[in-house]
């Protein structure tokens, strides 16, 4: 639980998680939005500067080297994407394997 109590008041994430799947689909239709809109304008940002690249009379090489570089940066914001999915979707309880661990043993504000 991000907020675990607040002097004698619960907080938003614990009422969020209290609440069941029924609220947290929102957050899942956010993702889902946000990264659909994020890899189409990617995609057309990425595929118009190597076009623009290779209309330029720019050597193959500069064009293989950008549309690789380009590659990989599509598949590092993918797992970025994904690993937001499962962190942003589950609740507390079910940590993605990889992440934070249990955040209930740090310590809190204020306490050394």
């Amino acid at each position: 639980v991000v907020e675990p109590k607040i002097g004698d008041l619960n907080g938003w994430e614990h009422w969020l998680e209290s609440q069941g799947e029924r609220y947290r689909e929102v957050d899942r239709a956010f993702v889902v939005g946000f990264s659909t809109i994020f890899l189409t304008f990617f995609i057309i940002s990425a595929s118009l500067t190597i076009r623009q690249l290779d209309l330029a009379g720019r050597s193959q090489l500069l064009v293989w080297t950008a549309a690789t570089a380009y590659a990989l940066s599509a598949v590092l914001v993918v797992y970025v994407l994904v690993r937001h999915w499962t962190a942003s979707t589950k609740p507390s309880g079910e940590e993605p394997v990889g992440g934070l661990g249990d955040l209930r043993t740090a310590p809190q504000i204020g306490e050394r």
